[in-house]
């Protein structure tokens, strides 16, 4: 993140809370309103950011997830 501005950040399931609470801080901190999603499967993750959970039966689902974020003009936090 240090060495250039990305569109999206995404975090997995399998990083926990705790590190991407601080990355989410960090990407804040470099850029104005950083475009995140984060992946749970299971219990909801309160990060302060978007939330794809994973769906088996929707293999499309993450990439329409990711497609509704990076198409919003204005990009604030909001519930998926």
């Amino acid at each position: 993140m240090l060495a250039r501005k990305y569109d999206l950040v995404i975090f997995s399931q399998t990083v926990q809370d705790a590190v991407a609470k601080g990355l989410i801080a960090q990407a804040r901190e470099l850029h104005p309103n950083p475009r995140i999603l984060t992946i749970r499967s299971g219990a909801d993750r309160q990060l302060g950011s978007p939330t794809y959970e994973v769906d088996l039966n929707n293999p499309g689902g993450l990439r329409s997830a990711v497609a509704r974020i990076l198409d919003l003009p204005q990009y604030h936090s909001l519930a998926t």
